[in-house]
Order: structure tokens, then C-alpha cells, then sequence
């Protein structure tokens, strides 16, 4: 799944008796991680989100933030203020392992640097067979110095939400700002070994599930 926003926004809702009354039927806007839901569903059963065996092995702590006050309607405007977006370091143009492909901003803008695959717009209802499949990269580059490609992509997603007009040449003050941001985001990116890619995966989804992912170890 690329870093477009067809990658990364989507809708989502929520139910059950824990609603307040007054939020129930409503719409709400606001950046929520995917991170940020066991931190909620954690505050929601009043425990602790902490992992103290993580901790003690030496692994990260949990990063998401609590948006139950504004998923309950207590506050209007959600706590995440920033949303960054992973990628292998091949597609970010930087070292192997995972890295900060792309950063959102409550202003609305989004800077993405390096390459993207998935390189389509797609209709209102997709799959169908009115879009053709590219598989070419989108080069974005990075704004090094001196730049490398494009010198990163810069969108305003509330303005332009399918991404169609990339203002990195009007904002290059921005650019600077956000990419300054990746970088040190980047510092704390938890970046484990993988292993190899698997193609039976692929594999078992065209071939066993209709092209959805399911099991495919032997």
C-alpha cells in the first residue's frame, strides 16, 4: 500500500454502549493513528497502555495517543497533531529497514519524499475495470542539498485530497520545515529485522483467495 492518501485515509466508526448519547450518529474529523487505538481501547478499560515487558527487553514505548475525549465528543479537536507515514528505505530514498516516507500536518499539509509505486487515481468505486493498473514509480525525491529528484512532493490535502497538485516549488519554506521534522522523527523509528521477502504470499493471494491476503505458509 503506497503513501498516497488512498493508502492512508480512510473512514472508520465506532459503536457500543461506552458512546455518549450525543455523539451517537454523528460525524467526526480528526487525525487518529493507527497506533492510537490500543492506547484508547487501553484508557477506555482503565488500564495502563504501558508495556513494562516491552520495556524491560529494551523495545520502544508505545507511541499512540488516547482520542477517546474526542471520539466521546469531549473535545472537538484530536491530540495528534501529526501523523508520519512508514516505507521501506528503498522507496524513501534512504538506508534499508523502515523509514519516515511521509508526514501529515494539522494545517493540512502533507510532504512525501522518495519513490511510490501504486501510481493511479482511482474513481469513486474501485476496483472496476475503468482504471488502468501502473505500475511506474512516482519520483518525489528528496530535498537534500542539493536535491535529489523532485526534492520532495508537498500537498495540502485539505485543499487537494486526491493529491493532484504538488506545491513544493510555492512552499519551499515548508518543504524545509517538514522534512527537518522527518529526519528527526526518523532518529526513533523502530527499524526490526523483517526477514526476506516471501513471494508465496502474492502467490496464495491471486492464485488460493480471489486476491485478498490470507494464510500461505505451507
Amino acid at each position: 500500500m503506497a503513501n498516497w492518501q488512498g493508502g492512508i485515509r480512510v473512514n472508520a466508526f465506532a459503536s457500543g454502549g461506552a458512546l455518549p448519547a450525543a455523539v451517537r450518529n454523528t460525524t467526526v474529523s480528526g487525525f487518529v493513528h493507527l497506533a492510537d487505538w490500543y492506547t484508547t481501547f487501553a484508557g477506555i478499560a482503565g488500564v495502563s497502555a504501558v508495556d513494562d515487558r516491552a520495556a524491560a527487553a529494551g523495545l520502544p514505548p508505545v507511541d499512540g495517543l488516547d482520542v477517546w475525549p474526542l471520539l466521546s465528543g469531549a473535545n472537538l479537536t484530536s491530540p495528534r497533531t501529526e501523523i508520519p507515514a512508514g516505507s521501506d528505505g528503498v522507496e524513501a530514498n534512504l538506508k534499508n529497514g523502515t523509514q519516515v516516507q511521509a508526514l501529515i500536518r494539522a494545517d493540512g499539509y502533507k510532504l512525501i519524499i522518495g519513490e511510490l509505486d501504486q501510481n493511479i487515481w482511482t474513481g469513486p468505486k474501485y476496483p472496476n475495470q475503468t482504471t488502468k493498473w501502473d505500475d511506474t514509480n512516482y519520483h518525489c525525491g528528496v530535498p537534500s542539498t542539493p536535491p535529489l529528484g523532485k526534492g520532495g512532493c508537498l500537498f495540502n490535502i485539505f485543499d487537494d485530497p486526491t493529491e493532484h497538485n504538488d506545491i513544493s516549488a510555492q512552499k519551499p519554506n515548508i518543504v524545509k520545515e517538514m522534512y527537518a521534522r522527518i529526519l528527526e522523527i526518523q532518529q526513533t523509528s523502530f527499524t526490526p529485522n523483517r526477514g526476506s521477502d516471501d513471494g508465496t504470499a502474492c502467490v496464495a493471494a491471486l492464485d488460493t483467495w480471489g486476491g485478498f491476503y490470507g494464510p500461505f505458509l505451507p
